[in-house]
């Protein structure tokens, strides 16, 4: 059993069929070479420009989980040490990492994001900014309460033989103030949140 000839390749022009190393076709004279056009170097190659890559608001980078964790068991350590300095370590702590959290994620999105050199500089500027929301709170908390406290005051010697319960009263300024106090901080951790240049 023979086996069957390898068939010949054709033309692209006409069809004939033309022999693997001619380099015309005999039939319509069609180079067979396929020819290349050569680029001169000093011509520059049109480029598309690249997107951005776009981050994924779930992911984080395992740097920023040693951070999260390293913090947490610094802060863990030191309230079981000396429990009055940790808490307030903690509550100064919290707000930086979530601020240090914003500003990684805005970096990510536009493309660049932070370095461990970078992150660890956020955090101790976000550490600055906590201070002093946390400071901006507490003092509207203060003044809320000796507002409310000159208020008390007043309408009792206005009203003498009212029978208010002094305690019901005392506890709703108290979280009056709180909410003075926590909305005054809300406000300024949010006007100082970090926000990207164009």
């Amino acid at each position: 059993m023979s086996e069957s000839p390898t068939p010949l390749p054709h033309c692209p022009e006409c069809g004939a069929e033309v022999k693997p190393l001619d380099a015309r076709c005999w039939l319509c004279h069609r180079s067979l070479i396929a020819e290349a056009e050569v680029v001169e170097s000093d011509t520059p190659l049109p480029s598309r420009p690249v997107p951005p890559r776009r981050a994924n608001a779930a992911q984080f980078s395992l740097e920023t989980l040693m951070l999260v964790i390293t913090l947490i068991a610094v802060c863990l350590g030191i309230i079981m040490a000396a429990p009055g300095y940790g808490i307030v370590v903690a509550m100064v702590a919290a707000p930086a990492l979530v601020r240090t959290l914003m500003a990684g994620h805005q970096e990510r999105k536009a493309g660049k994001p932070l370095a461990l050199g970078e992150k660890v500089l956020t955090f101790i500027a976000s550490t600055g900014v906590a201070l002093a929301v946390l400071v901006t709170g507490g003092t509207a908390f203060a003044a809320a309460c000796m507002g409310s406290c000159f208020v008390a005051a007043g309408l009792g010697d206005v009203y003498p033989g009212a029978g208010w319960n002094n305690d019901l009263v005392a506890y709703f300024l108290l979280g009056v103030s709180g909410l003075v106090g926590l909305g005054t901080a809300g406000w300024m951790f949010w006007v100082l949140r970090p926000r990207r240049n164009a």
